[in-house]
């Protein structure tokens, strides 16, 4: 068997749940979270900032303590549940606004939404939570939603380590600072590599045209291809589309 090359730097149980070797990021988020550390990761999408939440819970739950998973939205709740059991079988519950199954589970994925009201009401029903992860935490710039995320954070007792996923914003250091006044302190970790390369396409009637390149170099613009495939062009279906 070939060795990781992060062999060494990551407990051998966790380790076997996956088959891909972790990044520096990964690693350096494992470390801090290991330390009892708060963290807040700003990745691009794909870039594995869920395995940094899955060691989290992992973590807490060898410490025999609760754990909480928030998500935006109760599709991703259910998502969310659903992948975080085959990992951890029998030990994950869930708490939307209209389904409530095995609650007393040490890991439980909610919307932010039910842990706000859980902060409001009945905060003492969180003293044995050793860690909370936030998923899309830049939802805190989000002007309808927003209040939802700074409440959780501002009420969530000053104990408990915080995980929080980000996509990759100008304002990553800022938020972070806002959380460690307000919580505690929380470390920073950075990525900025996309592991899927973006490209931008217009679809005509021979097919996909590419607008921007992986580099982000502009190769046409749409107006030019909508000039190639005049008004009385067939239309295309959504099915073509797809």
């Amino acid at each position: 068997m070939t060795k990781s090359p992060d062999m060494g730097r990551v407990e051998p149980e966790f380790r076997s749940l996956y088959e891909f070797p972790f990044d520096d990021f990964q690693l350096k988020a494992f470390e801090r979270i290991r330390n009892g550390s708060s963290v807040m990761v700003a990745a691009p999408t794909s870039a594995g900032k869920t395995v940094i939440a899955t060691y989290a819970l992992w973590q807490t739950l060898h410490a025999h303590r609760r754990s909480i998973y928030t998500t935006p939205i109760k599709a991703l709740s259910n998502q969310k549940r659903q992948e975080l059991e085959g990992l951890f079988g029998g030990n994950v519950g869930l708490l939307t606004g209209d389904r409530s199954e095995n609650r007393e589970a040490p890991i439980l994925v909610m919307t932010t939404e039910v842990l706000r009201n859980m902060l409001l009401d009945d905060p003492a029903s969180l003293a044995d939570v050793g860690c909370i992860v936030f998923d899309e935490v830049h939802y805190l710039a989000d002007p309808d939603r927003g209040t939802i995320w700074e409440e959780s954070i501002i009420m969530c007792l000053p104990q408990i380590q915080l995980v929080c996923l980000s996509a990759t914003m100008a304002n990553a250091s800022e938020i972070a600072s806002w959380i460690s006044q307000t919580h505690r302190p929380i470390s920073l970790i950075r990525h900025d590599v996309r592991p899927v390369p973006l490209e931008h396409y217009a679809f005509g009637r021979s097919g996909l045209i590419l607008i921007r390149d992986v580099t982000g170099k502009r190769v046409r613009r749409v107006a030019e291809t909508v000039r190639r495939h005049p008004r009385h062009a067939p239309r295309v279906s959504p099915e073509e589309v797809v």
